[in-house]
């Protein structure tokens, strides 16, 4: 396992997903609790991935929908 590389989830309730585990495009990960509302968006998710320390941009790591 990478343990250099570490993604957290924020303002989320009910996981579906297990640490470690690989998942898919469309898949659902969790659901958004409403600790996360945001009156002038709405509700929001926070979705973080660290390497080495440093905050990085999730949509580098993720592979495009196709």
């Amino acid at each position: 396992a990478n343990t250099d590389a570490i993604d957290s989830i924020a303002h989320a309730n009910g996981l579906k997903v297990s640490a470690g585990q690989t998942v898919s495009a469309g898949e659902v990960l969790g659901y958004v609790c409403n600790s996360g509302l945001v009156e002038s968006t709405g509700y929001v998710l926070l979705f973080e991935i660290y390497y080495n320390g440093t905050a990085q941009d999730p949509s580098s790591w993720l592979s495009p929908q196709r």
